[in-house]
Order: structure tokens, then sequence, then C-alpha cells
């Protein structure tokens, strides 16, 4: 699991980059008074362990969008007989990070780990 915190201005971007390019499988928006919660799923196929990779994305950001959270959870992508994922999990969480910073840093460099 990673989190990465981020200027709450770019809470709509994220969202929509998420919602075009991670959520293949599920995809929920929710707009309350309190702020904004997100969450995507989304399920690709690892060709080098012949199994599924899954990535939950979530959004979350505060009524007053100062700073908004972005956590990502990999999961599968195990195979053979131990079912060994090889790292693939975490290597589909530093994509993303790596994306949403990217996307991030194209307006000014605001964003920072939390873990």
């Amino acid at each position: 699991m990673r989190t990465l915190a981020f200027d709450g201005q770019y809470t709509h971007s994220v969202i929509n980059y998420l919602s075009q390019n991670y959520s293949a499988v599920t995809r929920k928006v929710l707009n309350t008074e309190q702020g904004i919660m997100a969450i995507f799923i989304h399920e690709e196929y690892v060709f080098r362990t012949g199994s599924f990779q899954t990535l939950t994305s979530i959004v979350e950001s505060q009524g007053d969008f100062e700073q908004s959270t972005l956590t990502f959870v990999g999961s599968g992508g195990g195979g053979g007989i131990c079912n060994f994922n090889w790292g693939f999990h975490s290597a589909g969480e530093d994509t993303i990070i790596r994306n949403v910073q990217s996307l991030i840093n194209r307006h000014s460099p605001s964003y920072y780990y939390d873990s």
C-alpha cells in the first residue's frame, strides 16, 4: 500500500486521469458537503506470471480542497506453484504514482509522500 498526498487543487485532474486509465472494473466518485471520495479498481493481465493483477486507488479530499490523498493498493499478480508475485503489485503501485506525479508536476511540483 502506498499513499501520495498532493495539493487539493489537482483533485479533479487526478480523478479524471484515474477514471480514464485505471477504472477497468469499478469507478465510483462521491461528492458530498464534506468533500470528495473516489474509488477506482483496475485489473490487468500480467504476461510474465500468467495471472491477473488488481490495482485499487482511493482519492480522498476534504471540503476545503487544501490537501488530498491518493492511496494505492496492489494485489494479485502471483503465479507458479507457490503463487509468488515477484513484486508485481508494488510495480503497479509505482507506475501509478509516477504517472500521477507527472500529471501534477506539469503544473507545479506540489506532491509528497505520506508513506
